[in-house]
């Protein structure tokens, strides 16, 4: 793990993914349901994707490469945490998902892979961003929340809390200085908004930020991405939302503390590795409320 890290922080993102890559298919070896996928080829085979680390995150940015497994072998299975079933079957509508812990009556398969060694294999050399396919959000929910919010000039969500305590965020007094000197409408697309302080950000930003009626941002992650898919452009901490906007293909301007190094952020630069609607701002050591400027700047520029 500490030799991936070490790679990721000297910009070498995509081999260091492909280390980690290799730890994460080693944990989760099934010996007793079949062999280690190790990129043979696929043809008349049936293939199980699974991950021992159950995180979300994870599991939704490397769902993308489940459609490339379907077209190679002739079956393929896939567990994923029961909030991702339903957008990854209206993705994916050949593969077999189904929920972690629905596995009793798993049909046989001739090989078992991770998520990560998944990507790693069907990937190889090319560039993470080649041949990038988004996941789908239910259309009709999309329309109906774009419907509620009917009105002028373009619609932003945003993000502000992180249950992770070792990342320096944004004060909401910065987030709502934001909001205030510019013109777009707003849209909490915060998992657990009320917990972590949407009435404080709407009355501090003058009750320009919204709400989307009725979705639950935590339990209900198809409803969220709906939400996500609905809005012109998001702006957010490295959270669940923004790695969501990514899978979605909806430009998102993410804001990155210094230090914050991990297997999920280009190190280094505006452009990141994975996600090609991901547009990466750094503290790298001034006020969030430079940063926030940099970030309107963003904003017009993949506005436009």
């Amino acid at each position: 793990m500490m030799a991936a890290k070490v790679l990721q922080s000297r910009g070498h993102a995509a081999e260091a993914w492909r280390l980690f890559a290799d730890l994460r298919q080693a944990k989760w070896a099934r010996p007793d349901v079949a062999p280690a996928w190790d990129g043979e080829p696929l043809d008349g085979k049936a293939l199980l994707v699974a991950d021992a680390d159950r995180q979300i995150v994870p599991l939704m940015r490397m769902a993308r490469f489940l459609g490339p497994a379907a077209e190679r072998a002739a079956k393929v299975v896939a567990l994923t945490d029961p909030r991702l079933v339903a957008p990854l079957r209206r993705t994916f509508p050949t593969v077999d998902v189904r929920a972690h812990g629905d596995d009793e009556a798993l049909p046989p398969v001739d090989f078992v892979a991770s998520y990560d060694r998944l990507g790693q294999h069907l990937l190889g050399d090319r560039d993470a961003r080649d041949g990038f396919v988004p996941l789908l959000a239910d259309p009709e929910r999309v329309a109906r929340f774009r419907q509620a919010a009917a009105g002028g000039g373009p619609r932003i969500g945003i993000a502000w809390h992180s249950t992770n305590d070792d990342k320096a965020l944004p004060a909401l007094g910065d987030w709502a200085a934001f909001m205030a000197q510019t013109n777009p409408q707003f849209v909490s697309l915060q998992y657990r908004e009320d917990a972590f302080g949407f009435a404080e950000l709407e009355e501090r930003s003058g009750g320009k930020l919204a709400r989307v009626e009725g979705v639950d941002h935590f339990h209900d992650i198809d409803a969220h991405f709906a939400a996500i898919a609905s809005a012109d452009l998001l702006v957010s901490i490295s959270n669940t939302t923004a790695h969501a906007a990514g899978c979605l293909g909806v430009p998102v301007v993410v804001l990155l503390d210094e230090g914050q190094v991990n297997m999920h952020w280009a190190a280094q630069g505006e452009a990141d590795w994975f996600f090609p609607s991901a547009h990466l701002l750094r503290r790298a050591g001034r006020p969030w409320g430079a940063v926030f400027e940099e970030a309107e700047r963003a904003i017009d520029r993949l506005g436009r």
